[in-house]
């Protein structure tokens, strides 16, 4: 199954302050918004349906960049929820040097044994990375996609 995984857009939250935008997490910023409509203009050009659902995780900046892209008939899945590993400094570590969290891969095989059944998932970095590093998708040239960034799987 051919898969979208789109990373959601720019937000003003770093990982260190991310639990001050409280439950719902923190909302895309301008630039969010604008990369996230450049990339409803690519996926137009690819000629894909913006009215079939897409699916995203519980937080809204995944909801906001899928809507800002132009979808608007979203289901939520927490499997694609942001990866909290309890140790900021260690997953900082493991990022820098292009390694992926053991609880980034324990959620990417959850998430691969029953798929979400859409085309386009919009998701977080590190679960972006671990998908990739679990489908064998090594040579990237970028560990974690950028904000807002299409990538296309095969699942």
């Amino acid at each position: 199954m051919r898969v979208y995984l789109v990373r959601h857009a720019e937000t003003d939250a770093t990982r260190l302050t991310r639990d001050d935008f409280g439950p719902k997490g923190a909302p895309i910023n301008s630039t969010g918004v604008k990369s996230s409509k450049k990339l409803g203009i690519k996926i137009n050009e690819l000629g894909i349906d913006k009215i079939q659902p897409v699916v995203v995780s519980e937080l809204q900046r995944t909801h906001q960049t899928a809507k800002a892209a132009g979808f608007n008939n979203v289901v939520i899945n927490p499997l694609l929820n942001e990866i909290n590993t309890g140790d900021i400094k260690k997953t900082l570590e493991l990022v820098r040097n292009r390694q992926v969290p053991e609880e980034a891969k324990e959620a990417a095989r959850k998430i691969l044994v029953n798929p979400p059944k859409e085309k386009f998932w919009f998701t977080h970095g590190l679960v972006s990375a671990a998908l990739l590093d679990e489908l064998g998708y090594v040579n990237r040239k970028d560990y974690i996609p950028e904000y807002a960034e299409l990538v296309e799987i095969e699942i």
